[in-house]
Parts: structure tokens; sequence; C-alpha cells
């Protein structure tokens, strides 16, 4: 690590918590890179290396998950996913991408820590895997977070329109259910102004019966019908 490197690291230890803080913390040391051009390759640690607090472990496995400094990387990558998106151009980009690189890389060296570290399967041997992995890795890391984010919007989206849409069913089913009540009610209204009323009248003699509304209808027909209506006077 060059030396403006070291310098702010003794001086900016303390996570970065916003994204203009990481700007202003590895702006000057981003620059002389670019100009001189230098990228950092993979590189083999020394054989009793162990990662410390802050090395971020490249690897899915539980150990490589579970590190502390691992969970710290995914914060710093939350951290600063607004500036990265907020950011036009591709160089704009790179630039967000390497300045999180240098940064972890910055905090774990205080530690005495490599950075970003992963394990050999075959030694055993543990290595600093370099700028290009590095940039990848953290690349991944925002683009993954984005895209995670994006889909959470849109499901929220999704379920906002679909509970609208289930409501608004609702109240046309509803004023649907209504109205043939409504109509239903009128259409035995108007039956029941069209049928004929049934009446009774108390009759004193046989001309005067009126019996389910045939007024007289029966009047002097008992013998017609074999019926003696003198029973309802």
């Amino acid at each position: 690590m060059n030396t403006c490197v070291q310098t702010m690291c003794l001086t900016n230890s303390s996570p970065i918590t916003s994204p203009m803080s990481l700007s202003s913390l590895l702006n000057f040391d981003i620059m002389e890179i670019k100009e001189q051009g230098r990228t950092k390759p993979p590189t083999r640690l020394a054989s009793n290396f162990r990662p410390k607090r802050l090395d971020v472990l490249s690897g899915r496995d539980k150990e490589a998950r579970s590190h502390i400094g691992t969970k710290h990387f995914r914060q710093v990558i939350k951290n600063n996913l607004k500036r990265y998106v907020e950011t036009q151009h591709r160089d704009e980009k790179s630039t967000v991408i390497q300045s999180i690189v240098d940064f972890i890389r910055c905090e774990a060296m205080i530690l005495g820590g490599a950075g970003f570290v992963k394990r050999d399967l075959n030694s055993g041997r543990w290595y600093e895997i370099g700028d290009i992995q590095a940039r990848e890795k953290v690349g991944h890391a925002l683009r993954d977070l984005l895209k995670n984010k994006n889909a959470a919007s849109s499901s929220v989206s999704s379920t906002s329109r679909t509970s609208l849409k289930s409501k608004s069913m609702s109240c046309i089913a509803a004023a649907a259910k209504s109205e043939e009540k409504q109509r239903k009610k009128v259409t035995f209204q108007e039956k029941s102004l069209r049928e004929p009323k049934a009446e009774l009248f108390l009759c004193t003699s046989s001309d005067e019966i009126d019996i389910m509304g045939f007024h007289n209808g029966f009047h002097n027909k008992e013998d017609d019908l074999g019926v003696d209506f003198s029973i309802f006077c």
C-alpha cells in the first residue's frame, strides 16, 4: 500500500458512513493510481497469516459469510449504493468501485490484515486477491444490492396494485348486488300493483257475496254450483 493510503488510514480509521466521506477520503489516492497506471496483482500471504477482523473473505462457505469483515463490507456497499447509482458515466462508476476497494484495504491493514483475502483450497495458504478480483467483487455486490432493492420495490408496487384491483372488484360486485336487489324490489312492487287484490266482505244477504275479489260473481248461482252460500251470511 502506498504512502498516501497509509497516511489516510491512520487519520481516518472509522468506517465510511456516507458516499461523500468516502470520496473525500480516497480521491487523491485514486488519482495517483490512475496516473501511475498501477494495478495490484494477487499476492500470496505469509504461511502463518490468519484473516483479521476487517479482512473481507472471498468464498461461499459459512466462514466467509459470517466473518465480521465480510459483514462490514456489506455495510460499506449499502452506504455507498446511492453514490454508485447517481453516477452517470462508466468511468465515474469505476472510480466509486476503486475507492471502495481502497477503503476496505485501508481499514483492514490498520489491524494487520490484507484487505480482500481468499484461501487456496489445495495448499491451505491465504492470498490477497488483487485489484481485478476485488473490483469485480465490489461491482457485483453493488449491482446485486441494487437488483434486490428494485425487485423489492416492484413487489410492493405489484402488491399494492393487486390490493387496489381486489378492492375495486369488491366494490363493483357490491354495487351490482345492491342494484340487483333494488331491481327485484321494484319488479315486485310493480307486479303487486298489476294484480287484483283479494277482497272478502261480510254480507247480510246472498246477493252481497264477494269472495276472493269476484264481486257479485256468484249471485243467484247457488243452484248451478250446488253450494249453499248462505253459510257466509
